[in-house]
């Protein structure tokens, strides 16, 4: 089952997960992040989907204008104990960890002033399923923003994206932990992953607003949902 397997390898590479992300790109990752962060409501409650190891949350407290507060939700328990001693005391207060399923969320209806994700749709069994979660999690007039990898529009530079991301990641990755088959696996989950047209298709039913703003050509991709 996908579910269990997406919650044993991030369980396996918690440690490792955000380091090789800026490693693998190059440290784009970051830049990725504050572009993702931008849209969020300067106040309020956020959450942070698939937390990973709070990245994402981190880009979003280090907004100046933001005042508000975030609860960090994810599947993985390892995930979780790791984003609590990277965050530490600075954030006190403003934080909430929550274990849980997204696509299944415990919340009530209209609790939430903005959503946010960094690289996990990829990782969904539903992601229809996940995007009527989310909108009925967050108030009106919510904003919700997914970062992902994607699919470059440009033929040479998807040939040479592919050639980087299929085959010298994992190998780079390897370098950097034993768990290399979540590094297989993680670039491999891509080609099943559908292009940028079709994630708007199957997430923005029944948002007001919905679309999607391409980044370096289409390597990765900000989905953005606005809440009617």
């Amino acid at each position: 089952m996908k579910k269990a397997f997406v919650r044993r390898m991030f369980d396996d590479i918690h440690a490792r997960y955000d380091l090789l992300n800026t490693i693998l790109s190059f440290g784009q990752d970051r830049r990725w992040r504050k572009v993702t962060v931008k849209e969020m409501p300067s106040s309020g409650m956020i959450i942070d989907l698939c937390s990973g190891g709070g990245e994402l949350a981190r880009a979003l407290f280090a907004r100046p204008d933001f005042n508000g507060q975030i609860v960090m939700a994810d599947i993985s328990m390892p995930m979780i104990s790791h984003y609590r001693r990277i965050l530490g005391p600075r954030y006190s207060g403003r934080y909430f960890l929550v274990i849980c399923d997204v696509e299944d969320l415990p919340f009530r209806n209209s609790v939430f002033a903005g959503a946010m994700s960094a690289f996990s749709l990829r990782n969904l069994t539903s992601l229809e399923r996940f995007s009527r979660e989310v909108r009925r999690a967050l108030k009106s007039r919510g904003i919700a923003c997914y970062l992902e990898i994607a699919h470059p529009q440009n033929r040479l530079l998807e040939a040479a994206f592919k050639l980087y991301f299929y085959n010298f990641s994992p190998r780079i990755a390897g370098l950097f932990t034993k768990k290399t088959y979540a590094y297989r696996y993680l670039p491999g989950s891509l080609k099943a992953f559908p292009r940028q047209d079709e994630v708007i298709r199957l997430i923005g039913q029944g948002w007001a607003e919905c679309n999607y703003r391409n980044i370096m050509g289409g390597i990765a991709a900000v989905y953005r949902m606005a809440n009617g």
